[in-house]
């Protein structure tokens, strides 16, 4: 039996989910923690994390890091998503990470995400063909599948933090602002 702490880190929030395996695909989830840390918020204007977002994040690794260690876990597996796989200053961010919490994280790439985000859902229903929508802080996967298989994805460039940052209210009326979200969906 083995216990491992997955971390997934999102343009909107961190989380930590601590499973035992017990061979031939079955686990438990011993326990699980969300943070939201935004890390994607504000990166719209010059693609860079910020360094508030960076240390929020930093602060929150560092916890899932005591909390995986009391719970004797014997790995972590880390993965970022669409803000640290956009991010200018991804390698500084990756590294910081490694040398203040001790934690290796792997960006996905969209075909590793839009897979995982497929593999999450399709156990969970008895739907044999159809899309998954899946709204994330920074990107949109839609992914099609057909008899239990994937056939096709994409991933679109927005996702909840980013459209509320392009969109946060800056003071102009309710129907400037939504000429202003129609233009954007019509480029």
């Amino acid at each position: 039996m083995e216990k491992i702490g997955i971390i997934d880190l999102g343009s909107n929030s961190a989380r930590l989910v601590i499973v035992e395996l017990f061979g031939e695909g079955h686990f438990m989830v011993v326990d699980e923690l969300k943070e939201s840390v935004r890390l994607g918020q504000d990166m719209e204007r010059d693609g860079f994390l910020k360094p508030s977002r960076v240390a929020e994040t930093i602060r929150t690794l560092k916890m899932f890091k005591k909390l995986a260690d009391a719970s004797r876990v014997d790995r972590i597996i880390a993965v970022a998503t669409a803000a640290v796989r956009r991010a200018k200053n991804q390698r500084s961010f990756l590294d910081e990470i490694q040398a203040t919490c001790g934690i290796k994280v792997k960006v996905l790439s969209e075909e590793e995400e839009a897979t995982l985000v497929y593999r999450g859902v399709i156990n969970s229903m008895d739907i044999p063909k159809g899309l998954i929508l899946e709204i994330g802080g920074g990107s949109t996967k839609i992914v099609y599948y057909n008899r239990r298989n994937m056939l096709n994805y994409i991933t679109l460039p927005f996702g909840a933090v980013t459209l509320t940052d392009l969109f946060k209210d800056d003071g102009i009326s309710p129907e400037a602002q939504a000429a202003k979200v129609e233009e954007f969906f019509t480029e």
